[in-house]
């Protein structure tokens, strides 16, 4: 029986890691179409919102799913011209942990997101670990 679980175990926990990263990627995705459908009709990005609120003007361009806990964990912070580790990015989308609800810092797990998403190193491109070491996704630098 040991020896099952020793195979089935970790095969397992990776497909729960694609699959929650997929997840991510794809919402993150999503909500950058989103953001970049207003700015062609609004000419403007919406102004800075905070974790769990829906940014002013977005209701038709986001899901509700925005005001949810994310596929890590964690809730969706829209940021507009925020300053992270010294560079300032034009638009971006933060998950920050609130109350019992915490990204996780599981770094095999935020690792398969970068993978999905972007160049597989968080310390680099346009999805990585910000302040608070929590995830930041970069839309327009």
């Amino acid at each position: 029986m040991s020896v099952l679980s020793a195979v089935a175990l970790p095969s397992i926990r990776h497909a729960y890691l694609v699959s929650r990263a997929n997840v991510m990627a794809n919402d993150l995705r999503v909500y950058t179409q989103g953001f970049q459908s207003y700015i062609q009709q609004e000419a403007a990005y919406p102004k800075d919102s905070g974790t769990k609120r829906m940014p002013t003007g977005m209701g038709n361009y986001l899901s509700a799913s925005w005001l949810e806990q994310t596929a890590i964990g964690g809730y969706y912070n829209y940021e507009y011209n925020k300053r992270i580790k010294g560079t300032t990015y034009k638009v971006a989308i933060g998950i920050r942990s609130s109350g019992q609800n915490k990204v996780s810092k599981d770094a095999d797990l935020l690792n398969a997101v970068d993978s999905a998403l972007d160049d597989g190193n968080l310390k680099t491109g346009s999805f990585f670990i910000g302040v608070g070491n929590e995830p930041f996704y970069v839309i327009e630098r």
